[in-house]
C-alpha cells in the first residue's frame, strides 16, 4: 500500500510539472495582446483615412474643360476671335482661321502655346491669365505686333526670337528672373512688372523702346539704361529695393514721366536735364527734404504723399515749379499744418489738385 502511495504522489508531481511548462506567462501574454490590439487599431484608423481621402477625391469635382471648335463654336471665316473665362484646356480648332488677326484667350485654363502655327495673320495674340509654363510655338507668327502672356507661370523669356515687328509685349505677374533674350527692334512697350527680376539689363536691342515697366520687382539699383537715352518717355520702377536715384535715369533725357513710389529713397537726386519730365512719383519713400527738383521747369504732376517731409519752409522751394497743377503731400507731417494747403495755393499759380482734394474754381479764378 506504501509503495501504491508513493507512486501515485510521484505521478501528481509530474502531472504538476508539466501543467507548469504548458502554463503561459500571464504577463506577457497580455503585453502581446495589448500591443497587436493597438496595431490592429492603428492599422484599421490607416484604412479608414484611406478610405476618407479617397472619397474626397472621387467627391471633389472634376474640371469641366471645354473644348474649342465643339463646346465652343468657331467661325473660320472671322478676323477677330475673343473666348473670355471659358474654362479652355488646350488651344485647338484653328486649322482653318486663315484670316485670323486678333485672337484674345484671356482667364482659360491653357497650359501650353500650341496649334495656331498656322496662324500667320495674327497680329495680336493674348493668352493673359492662365496656365502657361514656357513661351513656344510663336515661331511662324512673324507679323505679331501684340503679345500678352501676363498672369501665367512663365519662368523665362524665350521663343520671341523671330518676333521682328512685335510692338508690345506684357509679361505681367510671371516668374522670371532675368532680362534676356530682348531683340525687338520695333518694340515700343515692354512691360515686366511683378515678377523677380533683381537687374536691368540686356536692353541694348530696343532702339525704339519710349515704355518700360519693371515695377514690383527686386530691383536695388538704376543702371544700364544708357542704351534707352534717346526714346525712352516712360519708366516705371514702383515697389523694389532701391535705396538712391542717383545717376541711374540722368542719362534719359526725353523721360516724360518716371515712378519710382514704394521704394527705399531717402533724397531726391539726380534729376537735373529733363526738359520733358511732367510727372514725377515718388510716394511712399522716405524723403525728409522737399529738394532737387528745382530744374524740373515742365512739371505739372508731383506726387510725394507718405514720406517724411516736415519742414514748412520747404514749400516755397515749389515756387520754381510754378507750371505744377496736382501736388500730393498727404501723409508728410508737412500735411498737418493747418495753412498748408493755402500755402501751396498762394505759391503755385496753376494749381489743380491738392492731395485728393480739387481746388475750388472761383479760387482758380480770383488768383488770376
Amino acid at each position: 500500500m506504501e509503495i501504491e502511495e508513493t507512486n501515485k504522489q510521484q505521478n501528481q508531481q509530474e502531472i504538476e510539472i508539466d501543467q507548469t511548462h504548458q502554463q503561459p506567462n500571464i504577463t506577457q501574454c497580455g503585453s502581446v495582446q495589448v500591443s497587436q490590439i493597438n496595431q490592429d487599431q492603428q492599422n484599421s484608423q490607416q484604412i479608414a483615412n484611406q478610405d476618407l481621402e479617397q472619397q474626397n477625391l472621387q467627391s471633389k469635382p472634376k474640371i469641366a474643360y471645354k473644348k474649342m471648335g465643339v463646346d465652343l463654336p468657331i467661325n473660320n471665316d472671322e478676323s477677330e476671335l475673343y473666348l473670355v473665362g471659358n474654362r479652355i484646356g488646350k488651344l485647338e480648332g484653328l486649322e482653318n482661321c486663315n484670316n485670323l488677326t486678333v485672337l484674345c484667350l484671356r482667364n482659360n485654363l491653357i497650359a501650353k502655346i500650341e496649334g495656331i502655327s498656322h496662324c500667320t495673320s495674327l497680329l495680336e495674340l493674348e493668352l493673359y491669365d492662365n496656365k502657361l509654363t514656357k513661351i513656344e510655338g510663336l515661331e511662324t507668327l512673324v507679323n505679331l505686333k501684340v503679345l500678352d502672356l501676363s498672369y501665367n507661370n512663365i519662368k523665362k523669356i524665350e521663343g520671341l526670337d523671330t518676333l521682328k515687328q512685335i510692338e508690345k509685349i506684357y509679361l505681367l505677374s510671371n516668374k522670371i528672373k532675368v532680362i534676356e533674350n530682348i531683340d525687338f527692334p520695333e518694340c515700343t512697350m515692354l512691360e515686366l512688372g511683378a515678377n523677380k527680376i533683381e537687374k536691368i539689363q540686356n536692353l541694348d536691342k530696343l532702339p525704339k523702346l519710349t515704355e518700360l515697366y519693371l515695377g514690383k520687382n527686386r530691383i536695388q539699383v538704376i543702371e544700364n539704361l544708357e542704351p534707352l537715352k534717346d526714346t525712352l518717355k516712360t519708366l516705371a520702377l514702383t515697389a523694389n529695393r532701391i535705396k538712391y536715384i542717383g545717376n541711374g535715369v540722368s542719362c534719359l533725357e526725353n523721360l516724360s514721366e518716371l515712378y519710382i513710389a514704394e521704394n527705399f529713397i531717402t533724397q531726391i537726386e539726380g534729376l537735373v536735364n529733363f526738359p520733358d519730365l511732367y510727372l514725377l512719383d515718388l510716394s511712399m519713400n522716405k524723403i525728409k527734404k522737399l529738394e532737387g527738383i528745382t530744374n524740373l521747369k515742365n512739371l505739372t504732376e508731383l506726387w510725394l504723399n507718405i514720406n517724411e517731409i516736415e519742414n514748412f519752409s520747404d514749400l516755397d522751394i515749389l515756387k520754381e515749379n510754378d507750371l505744377l497743377e496736382t501736388v500730393y503731400l498727404a501723409g508728410n507731417p508737412v500735411s498737418r499744418f493747418p495753412s498748408y494747403r493755402q500755402k501751396l495755393m498762394e505759391i503755385l499759380p496753376n494749381i489743380q489738385q491738392i492731395d485728393a482734394t480739387p481746388i475750388k474754381i472761383s479760387y482758380q479764378i480770383k488768383q488770376k
